[in-house]
């Protein structure tokens, strides 16, 4: 496998970009501000400004603009005690973490459970446990592993083993919790002068996806930004250790451009998105709901076929966009109760890989998937700006839709051994796009198809409206 990391600095903006490609396709996708303020894991020295016994919950001062949430279940107590206002007063300081960030006009939401993640270990202060990745199944590395930490584990903590921990020696390990150890030692210099404040910063985010994820597949971590850069050199020289893997960008064109990720990303502003054999996803998206509504384009081909190709774009549109609460997926109807299960099974078993906690409900009996996904920030596809005021699809997905049309189309010719003529009527805006340059996208598909697709204005047509004939019939119509 082949993955590369991309970031993309955007100084004017004050914005940073994150891209992962893997084998050319754009697998994971992140925007932020470059000053953002709160972050999924920062630890605040805060003070409590409100109780709601109602709620059984308070309202904490961390300095924000929102007073950030503090409920009972996310507070970390050893005793039987049942009601907040029982274990907090008004006035008090306390130690809080950051487990969602401020979400459209609610505040961000607290726990008192500490933990301070590492490349390899997770360290609970406060705690005595010891806990391991349910990713790692082999029980002679499991039990290598808890041999090695209850070893190395300092006294006053607990260890949570990552994924990442299999087969590493003690020395990587050991290394690792006194990293932690420095970064917990600062937070407690910074708790002595009581002040409410922020008092550990998360990892930035590209820094947070190097130690999350970063593994031998990894072969290219590419930045614009020399500052950048050289922060992204000490991490790997630190963590990492593998030469020659980060490369300083200073092109004319801009990285994304470079790497081929501008196109892709186009895709991801898109409320349609094409699968293959002509088929395409219809993506809402609401403040707590998300509806993804499968569409078959063309009727060649078994809906079960249709819907097991469309699942993996699901899968992968829901990564990408960061969809959280809920999802609602409607499937092309299956008649037989097999199809529905071989669908289901797929579609849990490629949701696997998948980070963020989930929950997938069995089809109803109308065909529709419900997905819970936990949210921890605004959804990615909330943080754009569309350009286009009539349609929430940009010109480069379109183009992009219609060619995957045009490719169904030359499948079935093929198959059916025709060689009929294929006309595109399309709106005057795109059909001057197609055609536009000595290079143009007609004449790329002509090279692609090895066959000439003769392209018609049509002044009648709107903007996003085209149709396919050949000599006698349509054979695909968008309008």
């Amino acid at each position: 496998m082949n993955k590369k990391l991309i970031i993309n600095v955007k100084k004017v903006e004050k914005k940073i970009e994150i891209a992962i490609i893997k084998n050319g396709k754009l697998s994971f996708f992140y925007k932020e501000s470059i000053n953002k303020k709160i972050s999924v894991g920062d630890i605040y020295l805060g003070k409590v400004k409100k109780i709601f016994n109602s709620l059984n919950a308070a309202f904490i001062n961390i300095n924000n603009y929102k007073d950030a949430f503090l409920h009972y279940k996310d507070l970390y107590i050893k005793n039987n005690k049942k009601n907040i206002s029982d274990i907090l007063t008004v006035g008090e300081k306390i130690l809080v973490q950051i487990i969602k960030e401020p979400i459209y006009n609610k505040g961000p939401r607290l726990t008192t459970e500490i933990t301070i993640p590492g490349r390899y270990i997770v360290l609970i202060p406060f705690s005595d446990k010891i806990l391991i990745s349910k990713k790692i199944k082999n029980k002679e590395e499991i039990n290598r592993l808890l041999k090695i930490i209850y070893k190395i584990k300092p006294i006053g903590f607990g260890i949570i083993i990552r994924t990442l921990s299999k087969n590493k020696k003690i020395e990587f390990l050991k290394k690792d919790i006194d990293y932690l150890k420095e970064k917990w030692n600062n937070v407690i210099k910074k708790i002595y002068k009581n002040k409410i404040t922020k008092i550990l910063n998360e990892e930035n985010k590209y820094l947070c996806i190097l130690r999350d994820t970063y593994n031998k597949d990894f072969n290219v971590i590419s930045c614009n930004d020399i500052n950048l850069y050289k922060k992204i050199k000490l991490f790997i020289d630190k963590f990492i250790y593998k030469k020659n893997i980060l490369k300083y960008y200073n092109g004319y064109i801009s990285i994304f451009e470079k790497y081929g990720v501008e196109k892709q990303i186009q895709m991801l502003l898109s409320k349609k998105v094409p699968f293959g054999k002509g088929g395409y996803l219809i993506i809402e998206h609401t403040e707590t709901l998300n509806v993804i509504d499968v569409n078959s384009g063309n009727k060649e081909y078994p809906s079960l076929e249709i819907n097991l190709l469309a699942s993996n774009e699901i899968v992968k549109q829901i990564i990408l966009r960061d969809m959280s609460g809920i999802i609602i997926i409607d499937f092309i109807d299956l008649n037989k109760e097999n199809d529905k299960k071989i669908l289901y099974e797929h579609f849990k078993k490629k949701m696997k890989i998948d980070r963020t906690k989930h929950k997938i409900l069995p089809p109803t009996k109308f065909g529709l998937v419900q997905i819970t996904r936990k949210r921890f920030r605004n959804q990615i596809i909330k943080k754009f700006k569309f350009n286009y005021k009539d349609t929430n699809i940009s010109p480069f997905s379109h183009i992009y839709y219609i060619e995957s049309i045009l490719d169904s189309i030359i499948i079935i010719q093929r198959k059916k051994k025709k060689n009929d003529k294929i006309y595109l009527h399309t709106h005057p805006f795109i059909s001057a796009y197609l055609k536009k340059g000595i290079f143009s996208i007609q004449l790329k598909w002509f090279l692609k198809y090895k066959k000439w697709i003769k392209i018609i204005s049509r002044d009648s047509f709107k903007y996003l409206e085209f149709s396919f004939f050949n000599e006698k019939n349509i054979i695909f119509n968008n309008k």
